[in-house]
């Protein structure tokens, strides 16, 4: 079954991305999904255009081997500064979630507590 899985974060950000299931609607397959669509997205704005162009950025067919070098160390080190601050973040709490399919929204079904089969 092909699915669409939404989740809101605490931080107002919303996923949607789709899900196949094999036997039903997998929820924490869901969850965790969002939760990789969350981290994607944030890293992708944490990286500035500045940095974007030097990490795609070579030296030039002229550039010495010592340029070359220099030039590798530098988007080495400019890459280990980005890796730490991704280390850093943690996702939010999911606030609200659901799975949309065919146009129709399932909400996770609620576990009934103990008590209140007594």
């Amino acid at each position: 079954m092909k699915a669409t899985f939404v989740a809101t974060f605490a931080d107002g950000e919303v996923t949607r991305m789709s899900a196949f299931c094999r036997d039903g609607l997998d929820w924490e397959r869901g969850k965790r999904l969002a939760a990789h669509a969350w981290q994607t997205r944030i890293r992708q704005r944490r990286v500035t255009p500045e940095a974007k162009q030097l990490l795609l950025s070579y030296p030039d067919n002229n550039a010495t081997y010592e340029k070359d070098l220099k030039h590798r160390a530098w988007r080495g080190e400019l890459l280990d500064r980005f890796c730490e601050s991704l280390v850093e973040m943690s996702t939010p709490e999911i606030v609200a979630y659901h799975f949309e399919v065919d146009g129709a929204v399932f909400h996770e079904p609620k576990e009934e507590s103990a008590t209140a089969a007594a």
